[in-house]
Formats: C-alpha cells, structure tokens, sequence
C-alpha cells in the first residue's frame, strides 16, 4: 500500500506535538510492513523551512543548525518516498474548486497522481469535500483504527 502523508504529520513529530507518538507509530509500521510512505516536493521544502524556524527558536544557530537541520532532512528522504509536481497536477491543484487552501488541494492531487491510496492529515476538515474513492483521508487516529489494530 502507498500512503501519503500531509505536511502537519512530519511537523507533529518534528515539533512533539499531542499526535507525535501516534505518528511516530504509523512511520513504524510503515517501515516494519513494507508499506510505501509518499510526501510531496512541496512538503519537503516546507518541512525544510519550518525545521530551521523550529532549530532557530530552540536556540541553535550555525553552524550546528546547518548541520542539524541536514540530519533531519536526510532522516525524511530515507524514511519517504518524495513525489515531484508537474505542471498539470499543479494546474489540477489550482483549479480544484472543493479546496479553499490551495496547498492541502496540491497535496491531495500528489495523493492521488502518486497512487497511494490513503492520505493521512491532521487537518481532516479542509479535505471534507473530496472524493475519498480514489484516495481515503484519514487522521492518524483513524489510519490506526483501520489498518494497525
């Protein structure tokens, strides 16, 4: 199974936040069960910048930001899959007329051009009007309950 995971997951267990365990669980059993976990090009970028945000504001500055933040980076790309944009799926994202933020719509159209056929977020409401039959939007909560047990 291919899962994708919205931006706020990784930012929950970056910044240990209430759902970092659960999270934390989910990366787990993806791994353990050979399941495929997808993030977008744009989640890495962002992940990037809110990682230096949150490196910044615990007091560490460079050169040991640099070095941290490329170690948490590099943990991102050998855990997930990362899943480019074209122009067309951007264009789809653009013009998808359920979303009213932009980047959860580009996200749920890397969903599904990647074909995982889950996508976890934490946000669920701003995914309510989608089509869940080509891609099922869970919480992680939910993700647990329907796949882990």
């Amino acid at each position: 199974m291919k899962v994708f995971i919205d931006t706020n997951i990784i930012m929950e267990m970056l910044e240990q936040r209430t759902q970092a365990d659960l999270c934390s669980k989910i990366f787990d059993w993806l791994d353990r069960t050979g399941n495929e976990g997808y993030i977008s090009i744009g989640s890495f970028y962002t992940i990037t910048f809110l990682s230096e945000r949150l490196l910044h504001h615990q007091g560490i500055n460079r050169p040991e930001l640099t070095q941290r933040l490329r170690t948490i980076l590099e943990g991102v790309l050998q855990e997930f899959s990362i899943w480019p944009a074209s122009t067309e799926e951007l264009l789809e994202g653009v013009h998808d007329s359920t979303f009213e933020d932009l980047e959860d719509s580009y996200q749920y159209h890397a969903a599904i051009t990647s074909g995982c056929s889950v996508l976890i977020t934490i946000n669920i409401r701003d995914f309510a009007k989608v089509d869940t039959t080509t891609v099922r939007v869970l919480t992680p909560q939910e993700f647990k309950d329907s796949f882990m047990g």
